[in-house]
């Protein structure tokens, strides 16, 4: 099984920021939340955490890694799209100035963004190689929201500039089965923002 999780409430998300590539740490609530996923992984047999470089990202793989206890490996390609000039401003005061609806966001329309062929192109690289070489193995990946999102619609073959409204919430775990035994060693979404293990917060 792979893992796909997204990182704990972050700096960026209580302030309605526009975080993309800036590299901004988790929340005392964030690292509450990455600690309770904690105890539902580490009885999963865990081989490796891969993770977004991002420090969002690595400080939620450091707390699961607590109950874990197995390699963190670090990959570019589980970064979160870069949204150019739109960067660091209030998701509000950005929509409004660039005239860009929610739903339309990533698709190539801000000074220096990433663009969806190129966020496409890393996604599905990283997809190929997990595949390939972990394959019957249990793997945790933590990433970010746009990642996870672009994640489901390569697996279900969506188109790049598709926007899916799937929630992604933080911490949330995206169930991804890789077994050898899927028809032609297909990847298969078994859940989809699975935050279960926040129950015991509530």
């Amino acid at each position: 099984m792979i893992y796909f999780i997204r990182h704990g409430e972050s700096i960026g998300n209580v302030e309605g920021v526009i975080q993309g590539s800036l590299d901004l740490g988790l929340t005392e609530k964030g690292m509450e939340q990455a600690g309770y996923l904690s105890k539902t992984l580490k009885d999963k047999s865990i081989t490796k955490i891969i993770t977004s470089p991002l420090i969002r990202a690595t400080q939620t793989s450091e707390i699961i890694n607590n109950e874990v206890k197995t390699q963190i490996i670090f990959d570019e390609r589980l970064k979160e799209y870069c949204y150019g000039d739109a960067e660091g401003k209030p998701w509000e005061i950005a929509t409004t100035k660039y005239g860009i609806q929610l739903g339309a966001w990533g698709l190539g329309d801000i000074n220096n963004e990433e663009g969806p062929n190129l966020f496409a192109e890393r996604i599905d690289s990283f997809l190929v190689d997990i595949q390939k070489q972990y394959i019957d193995q249990n793997v945790i990946c933590v990433t970010h929201g746009a990642v996870v999102s672009r994640i489901a619609c390569s697996i279900m073959g969506l188109d790049i500039t598709t926007r899916p409204h799937i929630r992604v919430s933080n911490t949330s775990v995206m169930l991804i089965d890789n077994q050898s035994n899927n028809f032609n060693n297909s990847l298969i979404i078994l859940k989809i923002n699975d935050c279960s293990h926040l129950d015991a917060a509530n």
